[in-house]
């Protein structure tokens, strides 16, 4: 039996959406499997966002002119699955509107370039085209996403200059892989936008002053089995003044520690293309999640999202995909 014309609507609707979002997000591609845009970024403007805001109205309008009455069941589903991701899209993004106050843009580049050197879908040479493609790329979106920023949130830029620093820590991991799989003009490339890339305040955040003490016991410690260390922190500013946030690190390495990447990730790194050991490749990936608060915060969205809905034919399961990722489920 042919189904009701409302449901092809429905359908066709779900597809348009999924459709537009590969092209507008080249991320949201690469992680939904679809690579034909994995050397590309997304625009990073202000302007960007207020078009795409707009293009999920004209997307609600679209849905809402559909009689709900007129669906099959699994279809009045879809329906609803649609209607509640495009307004909770328009709501975080004119609402909430955390984009104008939070830099992303570091968080976003290495969101490009993770799935791109991790998932082995084609061969690591051309892997890593894509991932020049988008390093080349990087330094214009970084630049787009300063006029994003209106409303700067100090918090989140402390959080976004931690993320920053971070980024050169999973550039080496690609720059050890690049160095044995890479010749001439392309490995010449990666080297030069890794360079391109070194640490610099994020777009859109307020001074924040960042300060280094490092100290070394002379004679170093002979054991530590049982031994407390503590440290006394005083400021003499008065009580207008604080300290801050604040991290202690200790090391047994000769050199201060230049928070860089630990020791294991270090040498999964260096281990030959092709070779690498199951425990080496999980180092690298958990070095990478721990430090990504994006990661999480999408893997929350998926278990809140985790209600079967196999059952609804096909649009469920595409616009599903959608709000694991952008997560809003």
């Amino acid at each position: 039996m042919a189904a009701p014309m409302s449901d092809v609507q429905v359908e066709a609707l779900g597809k348009d959406v999924v459709d537009w979002y590969v092209r507008q997000n080249p991320i949201f591609a690469t992680y939904i499997g679809i690579h034909d845009h994995d050397h590309l970024l997304p625009k990073g403007t202000y302007e960007a966002e207020i078009e795409e805001c707009e293009r999920v109205k004209e997307f609600l309008r679209t849905l809402e002119a559909i009689d709900r009455k007129t669906l099959s069941p699994s279809k009045r589903v879809d329906w609803g699955v649609l209607r509640n991701a495009f307004r909770l899209w328009i709501f975080q993004s004119e609402g909430i509107g955390i984009w104008k106050s939070k830099p992303a843009a570091s968080d976003a580049v290495g969101d490009s370039l993770f799935p791109l050197f991790m998932r082995s879908f084609a061969p690591l040479a051309k892997r890593l085209g894509s991932i020049v493609g988008r390093l080349e790329r990087s330094p214009a979106y970084i630049e787009q996403t300063k006029g994003r920023i209106r409303t700067p949130v100090r918090m989140w830029s402390e959080i976004a200059l931690e993320a920053t620093e971070r980024l050169p820590g999973f550039l080496h991991v690609i720059e050890a892989t690049g160095k044995e799989n890479l010749t001439g003009p392309e490995r010449a490339r990666l080297e030069q936008q890794k360079q391109a890339l070194q640490p610099n305040k994020p777009a859109g955040a307020p001074g924040i002053q960042r300060h280094t003490a490092t100290f070394k016991l002379d004679p170093p410690l002979a054991a530590t089995n049982g031994m407390n260390l503590r440290f006394v922190l005083k400021q003499h500013f008065g009580d207008n003044f604080f300290i801050g946030r604040f991290r202690l690190y200790l090391t047994g390495s000769d050199d201060p520690l230049d928070f860089g990447m630990p020791e294991n990730v270090v040498q999964a790194a260096r281990a030959p293309a092709g070779q690498r050991k199951a425990e080496q490749a999980a180092a690298i990936i958990d070095f990478y999640r721990y430090q990504d608060a994006e990661f999480w915060k999408r893997k929350m969205a998926a278990v809140k999202a985790a209600i079967d809905l196999t059952n609804f034919g096909g649009g469920a399961e595409r616009v599903r995909n959608v709000v694991r990722y952008l997560g809003v489920a």
